[in-house]
């Protein structure tokens, strides 16, 4: 009023409104005043959480027949000279690893019937044919083809 700015109310202090993580800090006004009947509404310092980027480790390795794994992480986009070690909540899941292979033999009696021959190769006759007589034309015959193997 008439030209009077806040500089008047001397007896009128703050406390809070400051902090260092991410998140709301109530700032307060309090005290009184000779001519002016005061009515304090609280005020907030709201810090937003940085970006930052988490990347699960990767790893490229050859079979070795043991267990192999990888684990960890690193961080990009940490502030104030934050390294990951801040990042205390943070796991990383998956790893470790064991390789298995599954091989598989199927024998048949010398007299049963061979399953049967699925094959887009132009030699294989007949589902029938055993293994000791070639399905390939002789070498002399004019349809004879290069061996693909």
């Amino acid at each position: 009023m008439g030209g009077e700015n806040a500089s008047v109310l001397a007896d009128v202090t703050t406390t809070g409104g400051s902090g260092t993580d991410a998140g709301t800090y109530t700032h307060t006004a309090s005290g009184t005043d000779g001519n002016y009947d005061l009515t304090f509404v609280d005020g907030a310092l709201t810090i937003d959480k940085a970006t930052a980027t988490v990347t699960a480790n990767s790893n490229t390795t050859t079979y070795n027949g043991g267990l192999q794994n990888v684990s960890g992480f690193t961080a990009t986009g940490l502030v104030g000279g934050e390294n990951a070690s801040v990042l205390a909540d943070v796991t990383t899941t998956g790893g470790p690893k064991t390789a298995t292979a599954t091989r598989s033999a199927t024998a048949t009696a010398a007299n049963s019937t061979p399953p049967p021959v699925r094959s887009t190769s132009p030699w294989v006759t007949s589902a029938t044919t055993p293994p000791w007589r070639s399905a390939v034309p002789p070498a002399t015959s004019p349809t004879a083809r290069p061996s693909p193997w």
